[in-house]
């Protein structure tokens, strides 16, 4: 009898120990799966102009609450101004301002106030009504067709998901070319440097799959003249010659000794103009064997064009 009572308490511990360790290799499952698997976000926010954004993560077993926090984008990893809330159910609905975008992570909290899991990854949300384009610059124009951009968003990052451009006419009536990008740059490959254009953009949030659209942004954009070949004139003179740009009040021509610096203004010419004869530069007549460089600039308005590639040399050996 007694063997049997020492046998069953053999066993009673037996299990006990096994429960023990199983619980323990349970919780250690349960942990690394948390750690594998950490929780996923997801944002609902109906239109762009709204207020308020409905961010909702994954159902955490054993959660007692969840902690969602938020931040301003532009602060980055820094969470200046951060804001927390915390509820019993995994769902939030947080106040925001439309003309911001920001960042969330959330976490799931045992009774304990013990990290269960949490989303790693800061999701992005709360877009603006929409991302407002201030301005742009524009780079360059190409050798005969074609000019580049840089849009200049507003100061929050993220806010522009994509920018529509055109070039209009100068009177904006009729779109010449046209786009959408995501980038900043806008390369407007086969746009001629015949005329003047009218460069407009607007940004774009999108919102469960829909654009909100801001406003358009225009600007006066005027394409440097297109420059031939100088010629000798009669006398110890240089003709300067360019293509008309349609739209162009007037023309200022520039020169210099040196190719990429020292241009100096020579003379402003009406529009109807598309050449001018050369007869001194910087005050003195031109010398034999003297290399002169020419650049012209289209004016419309207060408008000017750009000088980066309108330079052209020429040697003359002989005197006419």
């Amino acid at each position: 009898m007694k063997d049997i009572k020492e046998r069953s308490f053999r066993v009673r511990r037996i299990i006990l120990l096994l429960s023990v360790f199983a619980v323990l290799l349970f919780g250690t499952a349960i942990a690394a799966s948390a750690a594998d698997h950490p929780m996923t976000m997801t944002v609902s926010q109906t239109a762009a102009t709204e207020t308020t954004v409905t961010v909702r993560c994954d159902t955490i077993s054993g959660a007692d609450h969840y902690v969602f926090s938020y931040w301003d984008r532009q602060y980055g990893d820094k969470k200046t101004g951060m804001k927390s809330v915390s509820t019993k159910v995994p769902t939030c609905t947080l106040s925001v301002n439309r003309n911001t975008s920001y960042y969330c992570d959330v976490a799931a909290y045992n009774a304990s106030n013990e990290v269960l899991n949490e989303a790693n990854d800061w999701l992005k949300f709360a877009k603006p009504a929409p991302g407002l384009v201030k301005g742009f610059n524009l780079e360059s124009w190409g050798d005969s067709k074609g000019v580049s951009f840089i849009i200049n968003d507003n100061p929050y990052p993220g806010v522009l998901e994509g920018v529509d451009w055109r070039l209009l006419t100068k009177n904006g009536k009729t779109v010449k070319y046209s786009g959408t990008t995501e980038n900043k740059g806008i390369a407007a490959s086969n746009v001629t440097r015949d005329q003047v254009y009218q460069f407009s953009v607007r940004g774009y949030s999108l919102v469960d799959g829909k654009k909100y659209y801001g406003p358009w942004y225009s600007k006066i954009i005027v394409p440097e003249p297109q420059l031939k070949k100088p010629k000798l004139a009669d006398g110890r003179k240089i003709k300067v010659r360019w293509k008309k740009v349609a739209g162009a009040t007037k023309y200022i021509i520039y020169a210099s000794t040196k190719s990429g610096s020292g241009f100096k203004k020579i003379a402003t010419v009406k529009k109807k103009k598309t050449s001018y004869i050369v007869s001194k530069v910087k005050g003195k007549k031109l010398k034999k064997y003297q290399n002169y460089y020419f650049k012209v600039q289209a004016v419309c308005g207060k408008n000017v064009s750009l000088m980066d590639r309108s330079a052209y040399g020429y040697i003359y050996t002989k005197y006419r």
